[in-house]
């Protein structure tokens, strides 16, 4: 008697903890449904936040049963059983495309609703097909569960696409030369390491809700590290925004001109070429959707970079880089990157008018002083290139 009032005692505590980490998520689910956003990451995100509270109930049931508040028995145990791996298999599967997702708008590709569908469907098929088959664990009329010797590979299989988010997230930062990208690809693998940590020790204790409670503190770190990566974005871009973008300049000018760096930073200043015919004749849609499409090739090209690039929309038509480099002829094969890259966009998305930019670029002196007089002499080059490119009438 005094075992199972013991046992009751951790179900109710267990229970408390789920509710808890229920009731945060669902703070984070509102928050996130109040996002006037409509990307596939934020719908991502949803999936993810809805499977895990349900994950939270239904394992809050399984406990409840486990625990004899709800009376146990062949019937009880083995209904919760089955809601609760399929649970876990929504979950895994879900954190899966979510960190998909991220790792997609790091290497600037276009961010997709990834599932591995297959996987999914097998397993819950096996999950459906345990109580007559005994696969992967049996329970008898007491409700007492005897794990099969293909338990652990079972467990192992449903937390494949989180261990497959986390491998992939490990070769993408060491084969990414980007300095920039590389470090947010690391947010991916500080998010698997407490949901695997708490796997695995759920697996181990069942009657400790490790898993949620890390799930929960990962949801943490994440979110409030893309929260501040929301602040510091342009809408409509989704690079960064020119306040984030002068804080980094303002940073790297400091600790140049106080002796802290020997750094050689570069601005690079571009303008969007004839952008005001564009909006004039095909709409302001048309142009948003130039704006968008520069800025993915901005992307693209300074992913590939192996130095540091920060790229910022500065306002209207106009996009600044930021480049860390000790060569110049670094800094003018980004510029050639940039062009070729921008005739490969007119060309695949056929598009009715010529996209190109205007570039100037200057190395930071300490003689400048200040951030101000640093974009007046990248900005000075930028506007005289483009007035050669008038005069020729090469400007399309």
């Amino acid at each position: 008697m005094q075992d199972l009032t013991n046992l009751q005692t951790a179900a109710i505590y267990y229970v408390e903890i789920e509710f808890v980490c229920a009731v945060f998520m669902q703070i984070l689910l509102f928050s996130t449904l109040r996002d006037v956003g409509r990307n596939v990451q934020r719908r991502n995100l949803i999936h993810l936040l809805i499977s895990v509270i349900a994950y939270c109930f239904v394992d809050s049931l399984w406990m409840l049963v486990y625990g004899n508040v709800i009376p146990r028995n062949g019937l009880t145990r083995s209904l919760s059983n089955v809601l609760l791996y399929i649970s876990m298999g929504f979950c895994s599967h879900d954190i899966y495309s979510y960190l998909e997702g991220l790792m997609d708008e790091i290497r600037g590709k276009k961010a997709k609703r990834k599932k591995l569908y297959w996987l999914l469907i097998f397993e819950i098929v096996i999950i459906i097909a345990n109580p007559w088959l005994n696969i992967i664990f049996s329970i008898d009329s007491k409700g007492d569960m005897y794990r099969t010797i293909l338990y652990p590979l079972f467990m192992l299989v449903l937390y494949t696409p989180v261990i497959i988010a986390f491998v992939k997230s490990i070769i993408i930062a060491v084969k990414t030369e980007n300095e920039f990208s590389r470090r947010h690809v690391s947010l991916v693998t500080v998010y698997t390491i407490p949901v695997l940590v708490g796997a695995t020790l759920h697996f181990r204790w069942l009657t400790h809700p490790t898993f949620v409670i890390g799930f929960s503190v990962a949801t943490v770190i994440i979110y409030i590290a893309l929260m501040r990566e929301q602040v510091s974005r342009d809408e409509l871009t989704g690079i960064t925004n020119r306040r984030s973008a002068e804080r980094y300049f303002h940073r790297k000018i400091h600790e140049i001109n106080n002796g802290q760096s020997n750094e050689s930073i570069y601005l690079l200043m571009l303008d969007v070429n004839r952008f005001k015919m564009i909006n004039d004749t095909y709409g302001h849609t048309e142009g948003d959707r130039a704006l968008v499409l520069i800025s993915d090739a901005l992307k693209n090209v300074c992913a590939g970079m192996k130095t540091r690039c920060m790229i910022c929309r500065f306002g209207g038509d106009e996009f600044v880089i930021g480049l860390s480099s000790d060569s110049e002829d670094e800094v003018e094969n980004l510029c050639d990157y940039l062009r070729d890259a921008l005739c490969d966009v007119n060309i695949s998305e056929k598009l009715p008018y010529e996209l190109s930019i205007s570039m100037g670029y200057k190395k930071y002196e300490k003689k400048m002083k200040n951030l101000k007089n640093f974009i007046a002499a990248a900005d000075k080059l930028m506007y005289e290139n483009k007035k050669k490119l008038k005069g020729t009438g090469n400007q399309r």
